[in-house]
């Protein structure tokens, strides 16, 4: 996006992560791309509290801490913006990858919808359960599925003006 000439935020709790995504940042996205050290339970953007897109990949919580988080970054979404969240798809528990026995941490699009984006303020675009192909520790190939929800934030109404008398 950057490349489009967006003004782009990296946020990632690990440093070295950090560290990794701005040694492959290319010279030409310089002065358009920050990389942030946050946790993003508690993350607060700073000056710039809305951005058109909002991502969040892979982010597992249990069920109350994961409404916290994805309210707050669904609420960091412009008018006419967009929110994508990609994840492990509960199914995942059913195939031989490992993954930690905790259900909670698991999430449809459809939990998602349910827990975060009240109609009409948002547009579904995308829900889906997208399988892939993986290999597991021991070299077995799996197929699992990614959760994935884009959603299209619709447009503040404005409020009318009231007549003059």
């Amino acid at each position: 996006m950057s490349g489009q000439g967006w003004q782009v935020t990296g946020t990632d709790f690990s440093a070295q992560a950090l560290l990794r995504a701005a040694e492959h940042t290319p010279d030409a996205l310089a002065g358009r791309l920050t990389w942030q050290q946050a946790d993003i339970r508690d993350w607060k953007p700073g000056d710039t509290p809305r951005y058109d897109l909002v991502t969040a990949s892979f982010n597992h919580f249990p069920q109350p801490v994961r409404r916290t988080v994805f309210t707050a970054l669904a609420d960091r979404v412009n008018p006419e913006g967009h929110l994508v969240i990609i994840g492990h798809h509960p199914s995942d528990l059913d195939t031989t990858m490992p993954r930690p026995p905790e259900p909670g941490l698991f999430y449809t699009a459809d939990d998602l919808i349910a827990d975060h984006l009240p109609a009409p303020t948002w547009k579904v675009v995308t829900r889906a359960a997208r399988p892939r192909a993986a290999t597991t520790p021991d070299g077995t190939p799996v197929t699992i599925h990614d959760t994935v929800l884009t959603a299209h934030r619709a447009q503040q109404p404005r409020t009318p003006a009231t007549p003059k008398k």
